[in-house]
């Protein structure tokens, strides 16, 4: 059996203004397709064509565009990122590749297309696995999501056996937002302290916020990564105690006294004080393992 590959698509091209972009996601939407741009001077006459003609034209900017044509396959996965709506869709691959650039205003951006299933529409951003959203960071327009948890879960909500979720999926499946929340929680509890909300600024790249123990003795830093990305020693020259979590698992060599939160242990406060947590965090605790949102 064919084991789907996982995708995300952003669909906001900026030639297009924002009301032509809408009839662009609901052309998809109601005729069952999705399609990205790079347009060629003549349709091609078949696959190998097509990435030729990308080749000429595009000599350094064909990539997103030869991603989407050659590496696609029935059956995958495709989350589509509406931006211009702020919501989410998941659908499958039904057809082969075909080129079809019609008199639309979008009809030069959609050029590219495969037919597909829409399996859900209209999710708002926190029904979404955290791999999804991840993988916005990445620029490209297409790009592969490579998060198991997320794939795992799309698979499950496209009504495919896959095998049993584990504790660990949880983690995986929330996003930067709701791992900090965790995070933080955790961090008020194991100190006795409060989260000082001033310290969640975006200026304070190198760490997420400060947490201060009610007595005053103990302030602490949390540096806390989703996804594949890696805790780096960008806080090993602060005096503060240094808490640290990364779902990738990935850590420095030397951790120059910082303290490394075990995914065990937020698993476990997790599953011991459910009614503390917040909505985003709690729908991905029973979602990892048995329910999906449509």
């Amino acid at each position: 059996m064919h084991t789907p590959t996982t995708w995300r698509l952003k669909t906001k091209p900026a030639s297009l203004e924002q009301e032509v972009r809408a009839r662009y996601i609901k052309a998809m939407l109601d005729d069952g397709f999705i399609g990205t741009g790079w347009p060629l001077n003549s349709s091609p006459r078949d696959l190998d064509d097509c990435l030729n003609l990308l080749a000429e034209k595009y000599p350094r900017k064909d990539a997103t565009a030869v991603r989407f044509v050659r590496d696609t396959a029935i059956g995958d996965l495709v989350w589509i990122a509406d931006t211009a709506r702020g919501c989410f869709h998941l659908c499958r691959i039904c057809s082969e590749y075909y080129y079809l650039k019609t008199a639309e205003p979008y009809g030069g951006e959609a050029a590219h297309r495969f037919d597909v299933d829409w399996l859900a529409r209209d999710l708002s951003p926190e029904h979404v696995p955290g791999g999804v959203k991840n993988a916005l960071r990445i620029g490209t327009t297409y790009c592969r999501i490579h998060c198991h948890a997320t794939c795992r879960y799309s698979e499950r909500l496209a009504g495919l056996e896959v095998e049993s979720a584990t504790s660990n999926d949880f983690l995986e499946l929330l996003d930067d937002q709701a791992l900090e929340d965790l995070v933080g929680l955790y961090l008020q509890m194991e100190l006795k302290g409060a989260l000082i909300p001033s310290t969640c600024k975006s200026d304070t790249a190198a760490y997420e916020y400060v947490v201060k123990s009610w007595d005053g003795k103990r302030s602490a830093i949390a540096q806390v990564k989703s996804g594949k990305q890696p805790i780096t020693n960008s806080l090993a020259s602060d005096d503060r105690e240094r808490y640290l979590f990364a779902v990738s698992g990935i850590y420095p060599v030397e951790l120059h006294g910082a303290i490394k939160i075990e995914k065990c242990s937020l698993i476990d406060f997790a599953d011991s004080f459910k009614d503390l947590l917040p909505k985003t965090v709690t729908c991905w605790m029973s979602t990892a393992v048995s329910k999906v949102v449509t």
